[in-house]
């Protein structure tokens, strides 16, 4: 109290000040509105601080200074301990860190003093701001500000609590006031001494710790990776069947998978072909299963069984079901947890009733009434425009209000990248340029990578394994070798003059123009353009997707082309393979023409049931497969008449 216009804050608390909370008062100091903050610091009779106020202690500290030492010691270890928890309770602030620096930087410049109380717990509470007292005669006025009541000097204490104060300026209150504070500091103890090794045990216990390089490299990895990807769980390796080796990379995905599950309730188990998406898929199930988790696969149907067999393996029970039998999970959706889909790049298209049925699965609340978790499995989960992830990733997350950091809105995001992506695509629709318009895919694909898969996605190709030393030592414990791919190479053979002469025969005739052999024109897939504008009316009407004629056109066009595709392809791959597939056409063809000659032509109402109908016809050797197939799929019923005069023939 140097200056008649200078105010100096005197404060008086029970237990510790919070230095987290110092930032506001060291700016009074620096502004100079405060020559100087004086504070004494009484503590709780708690359990810690209890033996600085036993009778023994207090009366040694009075008749020997050199217990000074140790009511320091003994305060300073209450000090780290509380102050320590309190730092480390907080949300990082820069302003919070920025008070640990200015608290210690203030007492070493004697601008802050502070003291503690030694004789006796103490509860009071007081703040005095004062100039120094003007004289009037033989009188002192005192002039200033005293707050007496509940808050302490903390961030809760000034701003968050509700708190009871009273506010005086009489010059006896503040008066009284400066005689019990100056009584009180003469007989207290300094907390100057030995500050450096306290601000440094306090810091070193906190997460203000300065870090070495070695450190800091850890803290990078562990930001931009998670934790399980950088430490592997070797327990997982418990969860394996005995005649399983457990492999580093296979474990590596484990743990990425477990953590991407519980931090957005799904992931893309995208590892190229070969890595064993399925071993991994289940040995995460399997660790799921645990906390009662009911599992539901969903396949397509030609990799059920080998599920089934896996699922044996591994001696868990699981729900195994096909992309066109799903009627069975939906009414147990409820009760499933985990959901596996293989293949789901089949699910791109979010119009299909495929999609629909299984978006119903995977969106409905488990038994908790909470998210379930789903594991989508496919090595190419786009195939030809973003739209295909983002209808997957929508099985998982919610279109606006997402889990994935800096993208909360998948809708908007994926709005943006679908629009570039059409736009490119239209641009160089009739254009040589492909380098520049695979830049510029490539520029919409690592958006998408960066901001999105890499917080959904688990992939690692052949050449990831090769380069990471632990995954490597896996391959060549087991002696086993990824082969060497070779660029392709043109391989030109020659045939006979027969050969040649039936192969340009065969390859005009599936190519269903006009020649020497007939019409052949995929007729089986053009029902709807051969029925008489009656039966199209009540095709219309009765079919369940309720589409508009130029839908059922188009569509009919594809399905022709497609199979046009599908048996060049399949005379290309082996004599073998075109003769059987050319055989299971005659057979559906035949069972089709039998329906004709029993006046009762059947149709499923959903286009999805169109393979399941098919696939019906060529399964069943019963007589009358015709009825089975009305109790099996939803059909409409049409007679021979319904259809053009020439259909049959043309089928024939």
């Amino acid at each position: 109290m140097q200056d008649k216009n200078n105010i100096a804050h005197l404060c008086f608390l029970i237990g510790f000040f919070r230095i987290s909370g110092f930032f506001p008062l060291w700016n009074l100091i620096k502004q100079k509105e405060l020559e100087s903050i004086n504070i004494l610091v009484g503590l709780n009779a708690d359990n810690d601080s209890a033996k600085l106020f036993s009778p023994r202690f207090v009366d040694e500290t009075r008749q020997n200074s050199h217990q000074k030492e140790n009511i320091r010691k003994a305060y300073y270890e209450v000090f780290e301990k509380q102050q320590g928890k309190d730092l480390n309770q907080c949300k990082y602030e820069e302003k919070i860190e920025n008070s640990f620096e200015l608290f210690f930087k203030a007492l070493k410049s004697g601008k802050l003093k502070v003291r503690i109380i030694k004789n006796k717990p103490t509860h009071a509470k007081f703040y005095l701001f004062m100039q120094e007292p003007s004289k009037w005669h033989d009188e002192f006025d005192y002039n200033g500000a005293l707050i007496v009541g509940s808050s302490n000097l903390s961030a809760s204490g000034l701003e968050k609590n509700y708190e009871f104060n009273l506010l005086t300026k009489n010059s006896d209150d503040l008066k009284t006031a400066l005689y019990e504070f100056k009584k009180l500091w003469d007989e207290a103890v300094e907390l100057e001494s030995g500050i450096d090794e306290l601000k440094n045990e306090l810091i070193n216990q906190s997460y203000l710790k300065p870090l070495s390089i070695k450190e800091l490299y850890y803290k990078l990895l562990i930001s931009h990776y998670p934790k399980n990807q950088i430490i592997i769980d070797t327990s997982l390796k418990s969860l394996f069947p005995k005649n399983f080796r457990p492999l580093h990379y296979q474990l590596a995905a484990i743990s990425e998978g477990l953590e991407k599950l519980e931090r957005h309730n799904g992931f893309f188990l995208s590892d190229v072909v070969g890595l064993g998406k399925t071993i991994i898929a289940l040995v995460i199930a399997k660790k799921l299963k645990n906390n009662d988790f009911n599992i539901a696969i969903i396949a397509p149907r030609a990799l059920v069984k080998n599920w089934e067999k896996y699922l044996d393996d591994f001696d868990l029970k699981a729900e195994v079901s096909s992309y066109d039998k799903l009627d069975e999970l939906k009414k147990k959706a409820n009760s499933y947890s985990l959901i596996i889909i293989d293949e789901s790049h089949n699910l791109a298209n979010h119009l299909s009733e495929r999609y629909q049925n299984v978006q119903s699965i995977c969106k409905s609340l488990n038994p908790k009434k909470e998210k379930k978790k789903i594991i989508l499995l496919s090595a190419t989960p786009q195939r030809n425009s973003p739209k295909d992830i983002k209808n997957q990733i929508l099985l998982f997350q919610d279109s606006k209000n997402s889990s994935i950091e800096n993208t909360p809105n998948l809708e908007e995001f994926f709005a943006e990248k679908i629009k570039e992506f059409k736009n490119i695509k239209k641009e160089f629709e009739n254009k040589a340029n492909t380098e520049k318009q695979k830049a510029e895919l490539d520029k919409i694909a690592n958006e998408i990578r960066d901001k999105i898969l890499r917080f959904v996605m688990v992939r690692r190709t052949r050449a990831d394994i090769l380069q990471i030393e632990n995954f490597k030592k896996d391959l060549e414990s087991q002696n086993l070798k990824f082969p060497k791919i070779n660029p392709p190479q043109s391989l030109n053979y020659t045939l006979d003059e027969k050969s040649e002469s039936l192969a340009n025969e065969t390859l005009e005739f599936l190519n269903s123009k006009q020649n020497r052999f007939g019409n052949f024109g995929y007729f089986r897939y053009k029902l709807y353009e051969n029925l008489n504008p009656a039966a199209k009316e009540r095709f219309k009407s009765e079919y369940k997707e309720n589409k508009n004629e130029e839908f059922f056109k188009t569509s009919a066009e594809q399905l022709q082309a497609l199979m046009k595709i599908f048996l060049f392809k399949r005379f290309e791959s082996s004599i073998k393979a075109f003769k059987s597939s050319i055989e299971i056409q005659i057979t559906a063809i035949k069972a089709f023409l039998d329906m004709f000659e029993k006046d009762s032509v059947l149709i499923p109402k959903k286009q999805n049931n169109l393979y399941k109908f098919y696939a019906e016809i060529l399964d069943n050797e019963e007589e009358d497969k015709l009825t089975e197939l009305e109790k099996k799929i939803d059909c409409i019923k049409f007679q021979s008449s319904d259809f053009a005069k020439d259909y049959e023939a043309n089928l024939k």
